[in-house]
């Protein structure tokens, strides 16, 4: 008994720490030192972590921004799935993930979010946004392309790589949004289809299937335009001994200058006798019967003696 008072009396060292002012004060300040301390240090090993996981870079857990760049990327698609748009950029990819497709423009992401699509493989028609720097431009885009995970639709593509484009021919698209569409629009009046073929023939009409003459054909290129050349085409040509109508007027042989019969080894009268064209033989070789031509009194072996030089 006279322990337990002793304990609890006024002056027992437990009732000295509780209900002395001062001391009270001194024993608050010591914990909310500690907390502090606590506290620091709570913060100090946080930070230390998270540089030693991003291996000191601060941007590594960070939002996509002008000042933190997106990670580099390969292909069309990035991995990422956080809005790139405003983001700093040197690639497509980085513009272009798995939630947005866009374009890196002047080294920042403007980019777009993806909407679904029904079936991987679709395609369809698509309106390249004024966003891009497009201008009234059609595209396409396809659902679930390589490098997408989920089913949503491609970026739009523009048909071709300008900024202002003319008339697609033969695609089924109002390509400059003029509302006629291959064509009904007058820009394809001079158009072909590429792979297209034709026949094509330079010459004269009049020329064209007669004799040698033959049409050519040309392929229209990958641009929708017939080539100035037209390949395989035969011409009329200068007419020579050969059995064909070399010049296309409808006659064989016709109007050619003959040669000599046997230039430098006939003289007299004989050497004036020209070669007989053989049509597909070409030239024939001279004989008496056309050396008569031109002197009737041509001998093979000389037997008259009329005072002329008669086996020339």
């Amino acid at each position: 008994m006279q322990g337990a008072l002793k304990h609890n009396g006024p002056f027992s060292r437990y009732n000295r720490h509780h209900f002395n002012p001062e001391m009270r004060e001194y024993n608050m300040k010591i914990q909310r030192l500690r907390s502090s301390l606590c506290g620091i240090g709570l913060l100090l090993w946080a930070l230390c972590l998270t540089f030693a996981c991003s291996n000191g870079d601060p941007c590594a857990n960070s939002t996509p921004s002008e000042q933190c760049p997106i990670p580099d990327c390969t292909g069309e698609i990035g991995p990422q799935k956080t809005a790139p748009n405003g983001a700093a950029c040197t690639k497509d990819c980085q513009c272009n993930n798995q939630q947005y497709w866009g374009i890196c423009k002047d080294n920042k992401c403007v980019s777009i979010a993806r909407t679904t699509c029904p079936t991987r493989g679709k395609t369809q028609e698509c309106d390249l946004p004024a966003s891009l720097g497009y201008s009234c431009v059609k595209g396409t885009q396809s659902c679930q392309p390589d490098g997408l995970n989920g089913l949503y639709w491609s970026a739009c593509r523009p048909l071709t790589e300008q900024t202002e484009v003319g008339e697609a021919c033969f695609d089924g698209l109002d390509n400059d949004c003029d509302g006629k569409i291959d064509a009904d629009d007058s820009d394809c009046d001079k158009k072909c289809k590429p792979g297209e073929k034709r026949a094509c023939f330079s010459g004269k009409v009049s020329n064209k299937g007669v004799g040698i003459c033959a049409e050519g054909q040309q392929v229209c290129d990958e641009n929708g335009d017939w080539p100035t050349i037209c390949s395989g085409e035969v011409l009329p040509a200068e007419e020579e001994c050969n059995g064909l109508d070399d010049d296309c007027d409808g006659e064989i042989d016709e109007e050619l200058t003959a040669p000599a019969c046997d230039e430098g080894t006939i003289q007299g009268l004989c050497a004036q006798a020209t070669k007989r064209c053989g049509g597909s033989i070409g030239w024939i070789t001279c004989n008496a019967s056309d050396y008569r031509i031109t002197f009737p009194e041509y001998e093979e072996k000389e037997v008259s003696c009329d005072g002329k030089d008669n086996d020339c």
